[in-house]
């Protein structure tokens, strides 16, 4: 409020700060007085319960849910680099989106229960409903994103898994913000204006403030906003981003349903393959109930003019009025569905704890995932990180000699492997010379680097998938520039090889029952680990190899 005085003069340009029930009190006609004031006594009941409390309520419920899905993001191996970029940008986008709504009309419901237009509401509303529209168009985006690389997992999964086939996480969150800001910055010149109005406090008292006023009254501003709302809605935010994401999640659960034939059960690795189509359907769900209404809302209202001022004052009849009522009550629910929406969208990501799954345990793997590659880490997660400790501690004093041991021993399995080594082929013990030998040292040297740095990724439960992943993939491509293409056969060689110079140099001879079953568990671990760090290695082979087709 800038100043009040008593009977001041009032400009000609000064506008009134328009106030719905004072004017609609002022009517002469007593029964359309009357209904019109009986109509906002109802539409303030039902703003202060669903706009105020219920906003309230839900609003609250997202931020503790968004909250949890971020500590989770932030504290697990649940999810993906790139994915939890993605979805902690959801969430800020969510989070963004709900404390806007509370105040824009959540707040001013429960103090006013009807919005004023004027006053400092009015510098709330000028700048945090563009704020609130961007965050909806940039949800949009980031699950058009999330969709699209799903797609394209399933359907390309080798281009899909080298870093050239994909774009940057840096420039897809820039090019969403600056994007988003375009497009809800533009109509803003053209929609609506913050002007100085005057208030009659009472018969000899008149303050000013400032009104935000649309350009109602300028025809073609108002067509050119109209233009910069609708158009880009229809390309950007409904109902085009919407359909391409229903056929995108329609077509990547034809192809999941096409290549997973095998139960679950029996494969602890592809648990996942379910869920994700089933939590993208759900969410492209969400995201075509709530955002249609509201794009349907605005064509109502800025296209067809449904529900402007001028339908309730002509004297029409009963469906003007109504028009013009019913236009608050839809738009109040198209806002509700936008917040329900971001208040909810934790939920599809979320992973629940295992006591949540009830009788789901008999049929799916323990740890259910959302990640695009995270069904390669279900062994991982299951593995005590206590047992990698113990051998990392036994295994670092004597690291070098046992990765000579483990490549000395694999030479003389594998011919491939000797010749790479050695330069020879068919290699016997009596041909180790100086330069074999230091040779075999070198290449064990590196191998035991590669031990001990996955020893310490499972060893330390909450580090990221990320850095087992990239070791892996740096020695799969490391493979093909070596070209160095083995066999299954020679892949259990391997790991058998691995496995028996571990367990004799890193446990204790088994000769109690207790120390026999330690012996099985810790063999047990390396068996799982070296088939999880297996699985990465030929996977970053295969990204090599496609890499190399590709140039």
């Amino acid at each position: 409020m800038d100043e009040s005085s008593l009977s001041p003069a009032i400009p000609n340009d000064t506008l009134w700060c328009f106030d719905m029930e004072l004017y609609y009190q002022s009517l002469q006609e007593p029964s359309r007085r009357d209904e019109m004031l009986s109509r906002i006594i109802q539409y303030k009941n039902f703003s202060f319960r669903v706009n105020g409390v219920i906003t309230l309520g839900v609003t609250l419920f997202g931020f503790i849910g968004t909250y949890l899905l971020l500590s989770q993001i932030r504290n697990s191996r649940l999810f993906s680099r790139r994915l939890s970029i993605h979805m902690a940008m959801l969430c800020l986008w969510d989070t963004i989106l709900l404390m806007s709504c509370l105040l824009t009309y959540c707040f001013p419901s429960l103090i006013y229960a009807i919005t004023p237009f004027y006053g400092p509401i009015a510098y709330i509303l000028f700048v945090f409903q563009p704020v609130a529209s961007a965050c909806v168009s940039a949800g949009i985006w980031q699950v058009l994103i999330i969709t699209l690389e799903r797609y394209l997992a399933v359907t390309r999964p080798l281009e899909q898994r080298t870093l050239k086939a994909q774009f940057g996480l840096r420039s897809i969150c820039i090019g969403i913000v600056l994007g988003v800001g375009l497009l809800n910055a533009l109509p803003v010149p053209f929609d609506r204006a913050l002007v100085p109005c005057f208030e009659l406090i009472d018969s000899s008292t008149v303050q000013f403030s400032t009104l935000l006023k649309p350009y109602d009254d300028d025809p073609t501003r108002q067509k050119i906003g109209t233009l910069l709302h609708v158009i880009p809605d229809i390309i950007f935010r409904a109902p085009l981003p919407i359909v391409i994401i229903a056929i995108l999640t329609v077509k990547t659960i034809q192809v999941c349903n096409n290549t997973v034939r095998t139960p679950f059960a029996t494969n602890p690795r592809a648990g996942v393959r379910s869920t994700i189509p089933l939590r993208l359907s759900l969410l492209s769900f969400k995201f075509i109930l709530c955002n249609s209404l509201y794009m349907f809302n605005s064509v109502l209202i800025e296209v067809l003019g449904i529900g402007h001022s001028d339908t309730a004052d002509n004297d029409e009849g009963v469906d003007s009025v109504d028009s013009y009522w019913n236009s608050f009550y839809l738009s109040d629910a198209s806002n509700m569905l936008l917040v329900l929406h971001s208040a909810t969208n934790w939920i599809v990501f979320y992973h629940w704890p295992r006591v949540k799954a009830g009788k789901m345990r008999k049929n799916y793997p323990k740890h259910s995932t959302v990640s695009a590659y995270s069904s390669y880490t279900s062994y991982a997660r299951e593995m005590n990180p206590s047992i990698a400790l113990t051998l990392l501690n036994q295994f670092m004093p004597a690291k070098e000699r046992i990765g000579a041991e483990i490549i000395t021993t694999l030479c003389l399995e594998i011919p491939r492997i000797s010749e790479l080594v050695t330069g020879m082929p068919h290699f016997t013990p009596v041909m180790i010379s100086t330069d074999v030998e230091n040779k075999m040292n070198e290449w064990g040297a590196r191998l035991a680097r590669f031990i001990e740095l996955n020893l310490k990724w499972f060893a330390d439960y909450s580090s990221s998938y990320d850095i087992l992943r990239t070791n892996c993939r740096k020695a799969g491509q490391s493979h093909f520039e070596a070209k160095l293409h083995l066999t299954p056969e020679q892949w259990k060689i391997v790991r058998k090889t691995v496995i028996r110079v571990m367990m004799r140099n890193t446990t204790k001879l088994a000769i109690t029952k207790e120390r026999e079953i330690e012996a099985q568990k810790v063999e047990e671990f390396l068996t799982r680990a070296f088939n999880s760090i297996l699985s990465e290695t030929r996977s970053g082979l295969l990204c090599a190899a496609v890499d190399a087709t590709q140039r």
